[in-house]
């Protein structure tokens, strides 16, 4: 068994490093970084057009306030307003804590961080360095975790939480030979990302798999865990079609087997004429993510597309051609489009040549992915690209395990929708809160011990059935799952097949446990993705049930009963659904959101509570150093 630490981090994002850097300049040296692969991961490795972090404004003169930030996050839907005025309040120093760590985020003459709108944004709260911020907040957060020498294990595969008396003991890992270590920690910062092995489509970048479902099985709830995003991304390579790639109005059409094209948009009997065709893919820049409240605007789109996909046609979208309509130039694109394209300098002839004049790192983006836009179209999905529920946790990103923190994507802090880039900036707080309350709370805790020594041997009974099982490869069940939850549980969710599939997948985990086969001990950590993944897909299709007979279509989902769309009761806006897992199945119930909080804003009382909060902490290191 590993050493005691007293603070183990998962993960090697953005996330991860924010926790471990807060935790490293708040004095704390017990810590560790464990990773799967250092250099794989979502926020290393994804973007968009023009990637977008979340902020309180700064610059302008539009008034803008915490308060403010936190009621446009808290109207998302079923999100804690706790969470959401941490969030806000957080989102200033965390966005200059990464300005000063060298991210690019420009601003004018005067210094101002100038912004723009983003969806679901009121004010102009969004900044950007482009293509990759979420990469170079990363590279950036990572070279300051080195430069202090924080240290870092690669190659740890997390596969088990063990718990005791509802406190964290301590981590199960597999390695990339299949050797199995216990380490115990008083503190362990889950940074493990989205769960991106549940669907067969998605944006997340190869290598991310998540483990949300271990989370699940140490006794921590799920909350909000119906609730993603889903939108139109590239296929070929794994990547975002939103923002100035929709504004620049290419083509879409599709193939089917015989290498007919057809432009499926104009055909497919959505769109009123061509201008709205032609406005509707433009709003698709702003209104990115597949939303159930535009089904009858921009999301057209993505239906149109989902019937080419479901009828076995491919479907593109081709930058060298303008869209039917625009054949003869610009001038029957609707006034707001044609405003925007003309303030962007963007007013080429063709979709490409807009985009070059718009945003040319959005093509040199995917030149360097061995795809030209210029010579060749774009094969297209819709794909999962962000899930707002996960793990549920308080206003110090702790989960109801004492010790257990979630931050980042793997964390459940949103709800029906958020604002574009805000996923960023609750990366940032998140971990920045967890490694304060941490370095707050200096109260030793046992770690290890017999609950971590059971959890490491059921690891290793697990791995020697493996090693010994008959049956299917353990890749061939994943693939399974990732299919069934693709065509029912997705973007499009079929209600009179979620019980069925709820069943299939308990099949499958069943057969994992039973039969399942892998190829060698190398194979091993893989495996236990699998399985953590069909535990993910068992929460969700729990949360989808519920939700089926509820609350209705709303955010990136709608609910489809006999062919018709299932309508959103906006009561249930006011409440969360929790997701526990019993051993066997899940069971999900909502319970209220909390409210908004009312923080004291009298500066003396605060100071005073400050300081004497500061001396408490002293003194607590101090005891423990001792």
């Amino acid at each position: 068994m590993e050493k005691k630490r007293r603070v183990l981090i998962v993960g090697s994002g953005s996330a991860a490093y924010a926790a471990a850097l807060r935790l490293k300049e708040g004095g704390e040296n017990d810590l560790l970084i464990l990773t799967d692969r250092r250099k794989n991961g979502t926020s290393r490795n994804a973007g968009s057009d023009k990637q977008t972090y979340y902020k309180l404004s700064l610059s302008g003169g539009v008034p803008d306030s915490v308060r403010a930030m936190a009621e446009n996050l808290f109207e998302g839907g079923s999100t804690h307003g706790d969470l959401a005025y941490a969030m806000a309040a957080g989102s200033v120093g965390a966005f200059l804590k990464l300005f000063e760590l060298g991210v690019p985020f420009p601003r004018n003459r005067m210094g101002e961080f100038v912004g723009y709108k983003t969806d679901h944004d009121p004010q102009t709260r969004g900044s950007s360095a482009g293509p990759l911020t979420s990469f170079y907040m990363t590279g950036a957060l990572e070279k300051a975790c080195f430069e202090k020498g924080v240290p870092v294990t690669e190659g740890k595969c997390a596969a088990a939480i063990a718990a005791e008396g509802n406190e964290v003991r301590g981590l199960v890992t597999v390695d990339a030979e299949g050797s199995i270590e216990a380490w115990p920690a008083e503190n362990v910062i889950l940074a493990t990302g989205g769960p991106a092995a549940i669907f067969r489509n998605v944006v997340y970048p190869p290598g991310q798999t998540g483990m949300t479902g271990m989370a699940a099985e140490a006794g921590a709830s799920l909350e909000n865990f119906a609730e993603w995003q889903f939108g139109i991304a590239s296929v070929k390579f794994r990547w975002n079609l939103s923002g100035s790639y929709q504004q620049v109005i290419p083509r879409y059409y599709s193939v089917d087997g015989t290498g007919r094209e057809r432009d499926f948009l104009k055909e497919s009997g959505r769109f009123r004429d061509g201008a709205d065709l032609l406005e509707s893919v433009f709003l698709k820049g702003y209104q990115w993510p597949f939303t159930a409240g535009h089904i009858e605007g921009s999301s057209r789109v993505d239906l149109a597309a989902a019937d080419e996909l479901a009828a076995g046609r491919g479907v593109f979208m081709d930058f060298r051609q303008n869209p039917p309509g625009l054949s003869d130039g610009l001038g029957e694109l609707p006034g707001t489009a044609r405003e925007y394209l003309q303030n962007s300098g963007a007013l080429q002839g063709t979709p490409v040549e807009r985009l070059l004049a718009m945003n040319p790192g959005a093509v040199k983006l995917y030149r360097d992915h061995g795809i030209d836009l210029m010579c060749e179209p774009l094969e297209i999905t819709l794909a999962a690209q962000h899930s707002n529920g996960g793990i549920g946790v308080d206003q110090n990103w702790q989960t109801g395990i004492r010790g257990l923190y979630a931050v980042g994507e793997a964390a459940g802090t949103f709800g029906v929708h958020r604002p574009g880039g805000s996923a960023l900036n609750a990366g940032q707080v998140g971990a920045a809160r967890a490694a304060e309350a941490i370095l707050a709370d200096g109260t030793p805790r046992e770690s290890g011990g017999k609950a971590l020594e059971e959890k490491r041997r059921e690891i290793e009974e697990k791995a020697e059935k493996l090693l010994s099982g008959k049956g299917r490869d353990h890749l061939r069940i994943r693939e399974e799952g990732e299919d069934r939850m693709s065509s029912s549980a997705a973007a499009l969710r079929l209600v009179s097949e979620l019980p069925r599939e709820e069943e299939k997948l308990r099949s499958l985990l069943r057969e994992w446990e039973e039969s399942a086969s892998v190829s060698g001990r190398e194979d091993l950590a893989a495996a236990f993705v699998t399985r953590d993944s069909l535990i993910a897909s068992l929460a969700l299709l729990s949360a989808e049930i519920l939700a089926a007979g509820t609350s209705g279509s709303r955010g990136s989902a709608v609910y489809l009963k006999d062919g018709t769309i299932l309508p959103e009761d906006p009561a249930y806006r006011d409440f969360v659904t929790v997701t526990r897992w019993d051993g066997k199945r899940f069971e999900t119930h909502y319970e209220p959101v909390r409210p908004l909080p009312e923080p004291d804003q009298w500066f003396e009382r605060v100071w005073k509570e400050d300081r004497e909060k500061r001396e408490k902490n002293a003194r607590k290191k101090s005891a423990r150093e001792e």
